[in-house]
């Protein structure tokens, strides 16, 4: 099993997005700490890596891990630090790491 999900990381992202959505939030910080700790080359290589971060932030708030949360979203916030200021997915990454002080 661990080789298709780190050959097809997409397919646990979206398992995460659904675990978290559901409200399973341990399975959630699991799966999207999975694609996070993936090395270099796996999801860390693609778009999902980022996509992962904010997942797993996010997941880390809603099962009450708020230093947990603070680490993702300071990671994410830290590799989106160029890009533009106007980003939807930036804006609303700030505005949550900001209320978790």
């Amino acid at each position: 099993m661990q080789r298709f999900e780190t050959r097809w990381a997409d397919v646990t992202l979206l398992r995460a997005k659904a675990q978290l959505l559901a409200g399973n939030t341990t399975a959630a910080v699991a799966d999207f700490k999975q694609l996070v700790d993936i090395p270099t080359g796996g999801a860390a290589a693609t778009t999902l890596y980022t996509d992962a971060l904010i997942g797993l932030a996010r997941a880390r708030v809603a099962a009450g891990d708020a230093s947990g949360a603070k680490a993702a979203y300071d990671q994410f916030l830290g590799l989106w630090a160029g890009a533009d200021a106007d980003l939807p997915l930036l804006g609303e990454a700030r505005r949550e790491r900001a209320a978790l002080k």
